[in-house]
């Protein structure tokens, strides 16, 4: 089945197109091997994961807060 619609020539999305009517499929992304170049003791890591939860959860009352003040001015 070929479509024959007018399609612009070089945008991607027609290049895109064109190799799955041929049936032809994307390879897979190329992700580069990246090693860390630092170190972390226990302790700073429990720190940072306990700082993230933390920031989450201020981060969630912003939210309710800002819901409840919705509610209080109707």
């Amino acid at each position: 089945m070929v479509l024959q619609t007018p399609l612009r020539p070089h945008s991607p999305f027609t290049r895109h197109f064109i190799q799955w009517q041929r049936g032809e499929t994307m390879s897979m992304p190329k992700v580069p091997d990246i090693t860390p170049e630092f170190e972390l003791e226990r302790y700073e890591a429990i720190t940072l994961l306990l700082t993230s939860i933390a920031m989450e959860e201020m981060g969630l009352a912003h939210i309710l807060n800002a819901e409840g003040e919705k509610f209080s001015t109707c």
